[in-house]
């Protein structure tokens, strides 16, 4: 059931306002959504209302963004990360309960910061680049997916590395993570609402959230297109590891 004064709540409207810009970041560089969504919404709703709000409306998003460029899906691979992580999304929700909510965040924190330190530091260091030759470490990179996506909905960190050490180009990337996403957000989404944490909000706020989304994808593609996605993608890493650092000093408060 929806309810129509969900939307008369501010919080609704900064909850909406946090998934249009999340959007945009995922329609622009192909990843990001949820990282950034995630640590932002849980200061706005309970955990399990933002984890079920951030599946639902990133499966939309990827359906959106796929249904532009599904002929650059790199199918190489994709099957062994999408059933991996399938096998992974049930751990990721066992952790998630059993685990307090500070270390919820202390990991979703070194989540961020290990995802963004790989893209960022290694290049200042003038290391050279990771690679794999084959896609036979594809499901292990996808359990870990999994485990993240079912505890955080942050089941693109492995995905992006992954495709990173195989040589994706940015068109790749973008439509690959949205069919990878399209393959295994459904399998998160059922396991929150077992768990009873879909409601008339919950509900609402996607359903409000869709047509910004829709519009946020739509400028992400034109930004894609002409913009240096590399470059746009360094300033999001500088935005997450700010958001990781909230995230710490959240979790270490009495």
């Amino acid at each position: 059931m929806l309810d129509p004064h969900v939307l008369l709540e501010p919080v609704s409207w900064g909850v909406i306002a946090v998934m249009a810009f999340a959007s945009l970041v995922r329609s622009t560089v192909g990843f990001g959504e949820a990282l950034i969504a995630m640590p932002l919404l849980v200061q706005l709703l309970p955990l399990p209302e933002a984890a079920a709000f951030v599946a639902t409306a990133a499966f939309l998003v990827s359906l959106m963004i796929l249904g532009q460029d599904w002929r650059s899906v790199r199918r190489r691979g994709l099957s062994g990360l999408v059933i991996a992580s399938w096998l992974g999304v049930p751990v990721g929700f066992v952790l998630v309960a059993l685990a307090p909510k500070p270390v919820v965040l202390l990991l979703l924190a070194g989540v961020i910061l290990l995802f963004c330190g790989q893209r960022v530091l290694l290049p200042l260091l003038r290391r050279p680049a990771w690679s794999l030759q084959s896609d036979r470490w594809a499901p292990g990179f996808g359990f870990a997916a999994g485990i993240l996506g079912g505890a955080y909905n942050t089941q693109g960190p492995p995905v992006v590395f992954f495709g990173a050490l195989r040589g994706w180009t940015p068109r790749e990337f973008r439509a690959t993570i949205q069919a990878f996403a399209l393959a295994t957000i459904p399998v998160v989404i059922g396991g929150h609402w077992f768990q009873g944490r879909y409601n008339s909000r919950v509900l609402t706020m996607c359903l409000a959230a869709a047509p910004c989304s829709w519009l946020a994808v739509v400028v992400g593609r034109w930004l894609h297109l002409r913009i240096d996605a590399e470059r746009f993608a360094h300033l999001v890493h500088l935005l997450l590891v700010i958001i990781a650092g909230l995230l710490i000093v959240r979790a270490l408060q009495p």
